[in-house]
């Protein structure tokens, strides 16, 4: 590997960001399928500069020192693997059509919210270029700020706005109106666009996420809790596909994270990922 990076002309520190990327990458994804598909993905957007042996090689090193340290090795049991799944969805046994055509309209819906958060957030970063540690400090007030009202509007936890992750998505899937997911998708918007644009950067991937799902959690409760896995697949690839444009990602992190109610819902996810990708395709262009 080493040869490889010397050959391509790589300087010392590139390998070692690759490689550290990557397994950080595979810590929070957990399944190391996921980051694989994330990384042929990426280096299909890289184009030659990043699809070659050189970089994709020191990257499936840090992939598999990383999983390695959760699965343990010999008699050491390892720090524990991240296991990406919603268990509180119901059983989905079949497709169902009203679930495809409500799913067309709400992948475009989640895949512009998501775009919409990704273009604010680089036009607060270039705004506040000049002066970071302000716009650090105003990012953490805003962040906080939106936590505290959406708790005090709604009596729902604070941890809805400020935490993106797959434990949190339960508790999004069952907000009980409306009106107050309605309040849940702004505060969370509001401290996405904050935090990525500040640089309080948790990461792009899990807050997207969030936000597809507060919106499927409103789809569910327009046609029933027993569309919600259809919903939260759909809701999940389009973030994914249309915040940060990798469909394939998308469709394999929609189905990973809902497959707990049946294999029917991976038909949901991939038409969450096409769509999404599309509007976001209309979206660069527009």
């Amino acid at each position: 590997v080493a040869a490889l990076l010397a050959e391509a002309g790589m300087a010392p520190q590139e390998p070692l960001l690759v490689v550290g990327a990557m397994a950080g990458a595979g810590a929070v994804l957990g399944n190391p399928l996921v980051t694989t598909i994330l990384l042929l993905e990426l280096a299909l957007v890289g184009g030659a500069q990043v699809a070659r042996p050189a970089v994709l090689l020191p990257s499936l090193v840090g992939l598999g020192s990383g999983y390695l340290l959760q699965v343990g090795v010999g008699p050491w049991t390892g720090l524990g693997d991240v296991q990406l799944s919603i268990k509180t969805l119901p059983v989905y046994e079949n497709v169902r059509l009203g679930d495809l055509l409500f799913g067309l309209v709400l992948a475009v819906v989640v895949a512009l919210v998501a775009f919409l958060a990704q273009r604010a957030a680089g036009a607060l970063a270039r705004a506040g270029r000049k002066l970071p540690l302000l716009l650090l400090l105003a990012a953490g007030l805003v962040t906080g700020l939106a936590a505290v009202l959406v708790t005090l509007v709604t009596g729902q936890s604070s941890t809805l706005v400020v935490f993106a992750g797959q434990t949190s998505m339960s508790a999004y899937l069952a907000l009980p109106t409306l009106g107050v997911a309605a309040v849940v998708l702004v505060g969370k918007f509001v401290a996405y666009v904050a935090c990525l644009g500040s640089g309080f950067k948790g990461g792009s991937l899990f807050p997207a996420i969030a936000l597809g799902t507060i919106l499927a959690s409103m789809g569910g409760l327009v046609l029933g809790q027993e569309a919600v896995p259809a919903l939260a697949a759909t809701a999940i690839a389009a973030a994914i596909a249309g915040g940060m444009r990798l469909p394939f990602t998308g469709a394999l992190l929609g189905v990973l994270l809902t497959i707990s109610a049946g294999p029917a819902i991976t038909v949901p996810a991939i038409l969450g990922a096409v769509v999404g990708m599309l509007t976001r395709l209309a979206a660069d262009q527009g």
